[in-house]
This record gives C-alpha cells, structure tokens and sequence, in this order.
C-alpha cells in the first residue's frame, strides 16, 4: 500500500515529505499500473490508487459521497480504406488513400461516414474568435462543403491574405468525396475529485487538477522490448503533487475560510476529455471557483530560479504567483509548470535537461521514475503552490482574466 507520511501542519509552514512525493511517482509508474490507460486494467488500479491517497490524505468525496466522476468517452477506431478524392476542371481527379496519402476521420460516433462530390471552398485558418474580431468563415456558405483550412500548407499570396483580419473566404473549382468506416466503442473512465470543506465560505473553491492518464501499453513490442508507457514525469509526478497537496491542505489549521478542490483528470493524452467534462459538470458552479493551478509533468531538475507559466499575461493570478515565487527568489517566465533554469548549473543545464528528456523519454516507454531524479525543486513548487492557494482561500479577492484578454467577458457574465 502507498500512505502518504502525515505530519503536523501549520497554515504557513506545510511539510512536503521527498519520500512521500517519490513514492506516488515510483508506485504511479510502475509497470503494475500499465501504463494507467483509460479503459484497462491499469485505470481501475489508478483510480483505485488515488482514491485510497485522497482518504488517507484526509481529503473528503467531491462528487456527493463518491470519489469518482464518470466520464463518457467514446472510442472511434478508423479502418485502414479511408479514402479521399479531389476533382478539378477538365475532368481532373486526384485519389488519396490512407495511411500514406491522406488521413480520414470523424468525431461523429457512426459506423461509416462520409461526403460526395462536395464543393470545396477555402476558409484561411478556419479561426473563429469574435473577441478578437476575426471569422474566416464570415460570408462564406460553407453548408454541405469541404472547408479548407491553411494550417500548415504554402498557399502562397492566398495564405498571405488570410492572414489579416477582415479576410473573405471563397469558393474553389474543386469537389471532394471522402469516406471512412469505423469501429465504435461507447465506454467511461473517471475524474478523481476530493476536496477540503472552508470554514467561512465552503461553497467558493479554490481548484488544484493534474490528470492522471497516460498512454498504456504498446500493441507492437516484441518478446523482450518494454511494452509499457509509465509516464513516471508525465504525469505520476502532477498527481503526487495533487495527493500531496490535499494532504497539506486537509491538516492547515485554522483550516482555509474557502473549499479546495483536487481534481485527478482523465484522458487528456485523448484530447483533454476529462477536463472538459469536469468544466461542463463541476463539482461546485464555474462561477464559484476563485481560481486554480494545473500541474503537469513537474520536472525533475532540482530547484530553479524560475517558474514557467503557459499562457503568462492573461491572469491576474500570476500576480499572486509572482509574489510567492519572489519570495523563493524565482521569478514567472511563461500552466504552472516547473522552471529549468538551475540555481548553481545555470539554465543551460535546465535547458539540455529538457530537451533530452523530450527527445528520449516524453511519450516514450523510457518515461520511468528513477531513484536518482533530484525532486527538490518539485518540493519548492508545492510550497509556491500550496502558498498561492492558501492566499486566495483565505481572501475575499476574485482573480480574473485581465482586461484585454479573450476569457474576460465570458468569466464577468459567469459572475453576474
């Protein structure tokens, strides 16, 4: 069994055991979760697993008296025959077929899908963002046709064009037939959710969420390859910093005026499913939660000098963040994320690290825990977390979206 060690634990002073945050990961990643695929026997060992972390944590059910949120997923597994054809003036024709010529699916839980002899006509990017007042499908009648997006593809001064706001969509001499067969499967997996009740205002939360999915096994491998996908760094290591958390905030005294939230998400190696889900079916209304940090793939460097943050100038919640993090004397360069630039090896250091973890390991069977992995900076980044939580919990502030970013009206009307 994997019991987290519980120490006494004041508001300002948490302790983060090494050798409770090395065993989620070892435990995590071993090969007897298989590589924790939704759908397998590795999921009901992880689900499992986690649950039993969250009570022994001291973390309360946060889906009524129940740990896990079903999440429906749906499997559509696209046969090898899919093919596509382009027709063109002068009785033209180009068929590609899959896997090398073209590759054909759809989200639509159908056995067979398809189009004929479909007009095509060419949308830029294919954007849609009114907050920045940009449509590339404005006054284009795209009903029954193949849109055509440029994402990736020279198109040249059409491409060009279609990078500016205002761009008009048009028609091309093109008609395009496709179709796909497909194996569908209707099944679930689970959102792990815990939280810890606040004392003043336990309907207002605070949401910590790391997903604890990974890729499974290798159909393929041959006698004596490994076959497994541990994801010991992505994400054994969110998720321990998820149990360890809930652990630290379950013994805060006086406990937190307002509720924490720990989500362990699925299948975001399938899209982000489980966070949608969660987002579309929370445990408490969107409105009521205050803010949250996502912990993904904590690196195993050592302590740093800074700390990433994806999508950095979009939340004033990096101001609370910037904060705690001057006071470890880090500073947010960028998705709470661990920094790379080392304190006494330097951010090159941080910067050879991360790439060869990228090229060897990242969603690759070489993805394993190992005893020498140096987590002290993991240890930094729970106290920047746990301290960036514990002052929203504790405060009557509303953290929001900045003024000019595209999330702003959509969070000010969830408020109104």
């Amino acid at each position: 069994t994997l019991l987290a060690a519980c120490t006494a634990t004041h508001a300002d002073t948490p302790v983060f055991p090494e050798s409770s945050d090395r065993k989620h990961i070892e435990v995590l990643s071993s090969d007897a979760f298989e590589g924790r695929a939704p759908g397998t026997a590795g999921e009901q060992k992880t689900l499992a697993c986690i649950e039993q972390q969250f009570r022994a944590a001291g973390l309360q059910p946060g889906i009524g008296d129940s740990y896990l949120q079903p999440v429906p997923v749906v499997e559509i597994m696209p046969h090898a025959d899919a093919a596509m054809r382009l027709s063109g003036a002068g009785g033209k024709s180009l068929e590609l077929r899959s896997p090398d010529g073209v590759v054909v699916w759809t989200k639509r839980p159908v056995p067979a899908s398809g189009i004929g002899n479909a007009g095509v006509v060419y949308a830029g990017y294919g954007l849609v963002a009114p907050e920045y007042g940009w449509n590339d499908y404005a006054g284009l009648d795209v009903r029954g046709k193949l849109a055509l997006a440029a994402a990736g593809m020279d198109f040249g001064a059409l491409k060009q064009a279609s990078s500016v706001r205002g761009f008009q969509g048009q028609a091309t001499n093109l008609t395009a037939s496709m179709s796909v067969r497909n194996d569908v499967r209707n099944t679930a997996s689970y959102n792990v959710v815990g939280r810890v009740p606040g004392s003043k205002r336990p309907d207002e939360a605070f949401v910590y969420t790391a997903h604890w999915d990974h890729l499974g096994r290798t159909a393929n491998a041959k006698p004596g390859e490994d076959a497994i996908f541990n994801g010991a760094q992505d994400n054994a290591t969110g998720v321990s910093a998820l149990i360890e958390l809930g652990r630290a905030f379950a013994a805060t005294k006086p406990a937190p005026e307002r509720s924490l939230i720990f989500v362990a998400v699925t299948a975001e190696e399938s899209g982000l499913l489980g966070s949608e889900y969660v987002a579309a079916h929370p445990p408490i209304l969107v409105a009521q939660m205050v803010g949250g940090l996502n912990m993904d793939n904590l690196y195993s460097v050592g302590k740093t000098r800074d700390i990433t943050v994806i999508g950095f100038g979009k939340s004033e919640l990096e101001d609370d963040l910037r904060t705690v993090a001057a006071g470890q004397g880090r500073v947010p360069v960028r998705y709470t994320k661990a920094g790379i630039d080392s304190p006494t090896l330097g951010a090159e250091f941080g910067k050879q690290w991360l790439a060869d973890y990228t090229a060897q390991r990242h969603h690759q069977v070489t993805d394993e825990y190992s005893p020498d992995w140096d987590v002290s900076g993991t240890l930094q980044d729970l106290q920047l977390y746990y301290d960036v939580g514990l002052g929203v919990a504790n405060s009557s502030r509303w953290p929001n979206w900045r003024a000019d970013r595209e999330f702003r009206a959509i969070r000010d009307q969830s408020r109104k």
